[in-house]
């Protein structure tokens, strides 16, 4: 089954870290994990001093995962110009997209999974 994995929680919520194992657990079944999109708050996660920064990266870059930064919320949170190249401060493991690459991973997966608030 293939997934994609929303995650909306700043890396010092509990959901952030959830959603981490969960995408662990993906890798080590027989599931694919086909993208990870980081929105609202959840693109601190990629700023290279937030506390799950480095565990993120590496899994994205061990595992060739296609791991998006709403360019929006990279913007409004400093991550980003307006626009939507990364500033210094974003781990070079995270790109930066718009929501359309949000809306084609949903019709390009199974099942997507949010972890944080939600989107709607």
């Amino acid at each position: 089954m293939k997934f994609s994995v929303f995650v909306n929680a700043a890396p010092t919520l509990p959901a952030a870290e959830a959603a981490l194992r969960f995408c662990h657990a993906l890798t080590a079944s027989q599931h694919i994990l086909h993208r990870l999109f980081f929105f609202e708050d959840g693109v601190l996660n990629s700023a290279r001093t937030a506390p799950l920064c480095d565990q993120w990266a590496e899994f994205i870059t061990t595992h060739t995962i296609d791991a998006l930064c709403c360019s929006g919320a990279c913007a409004r949170l400093t991550l980003a110009d307006d626009e939507g190249r990364p500033k210094p401060r974003m781990h070079s493991a995270f790109a930066v997209a718009g929501l359309g690459q949000l809306v084609a991973a949903t019709s390009q997966s199974n099942r997507c999974i949010t972890f944080g608030q939600r989107l709607c």
